[in-house]
């Protein structure tokens, strides 16, 4: 009997604090790229972004779009940093409600403030919070395609 394993079946979301733990190294694009491997995730793209200074030699800053397989859901994470500023952003995206509700309950579980909330009744909503280091969003909102999508960022200066 033969059976062959799906990396899909090993398919898991990023928990809250491997986020945190991900903002901590994205300086470092290795770190970051090789953790999201070792959690199944695949790279679907991948720049340096060279606008700021029009040096296509600079690596300083740098974008990396992963994506797991899960059933039912076009799940991807993306990491953004500029070493040289150490300002870096993780962003995920999903189909399923339920991130939006598991991110919004670990907030509220880890007393992190509330700074701002905007609903414009037409399925696009916003909560902010903020620490003294990172700022993190959670949304629900409507993408081009008319497609109910919920996403999950932090971003933070690592200086």
């Amino acid at each position: 009997m033969f059976f062959l394993c799906v990396s899909a079946s090993y398919s898991r979301y990023l928990k809250f604090d491997e986020f945190i733990n991900l903002i901590n190294v994205a300086q470092k694009r290795s770190d970051v790229i090789n953790n999201l491997e070792l959690k199944g995730f695949e790279i679907i793209d991948f720049n340096y972004l060279w606008w700021d200074s029009g040096n296509t030699d600079d690596e300083t800053y740098y974008y990396v779009e992963f994506q797991q397989i899960i059933l039912d859901d076009e799940y991807q994470v993306g990491v953004t940093c500029d070493t040289e500023t150490e300002q870096c952003y993780l962003f995920e995206s999903s189909d399923k409600k339920e991130r939006f509700i598991y991110f919004k309950s670990e907030l509220s579980k880890s007393k992190i403030k509330l700074t701002e909330k905007s609903d414009d009744g037409e399925g696009n909503e916003e909560y902010t919070y903020k620490t003294d280091k990172y700022e993190m969003i959670i949304s629900r909102y409507i993408d081009l395609a008319g497609t109910q999508k919920y996403s999950f960022s932090v971003s933070t200066f690592l200086k």
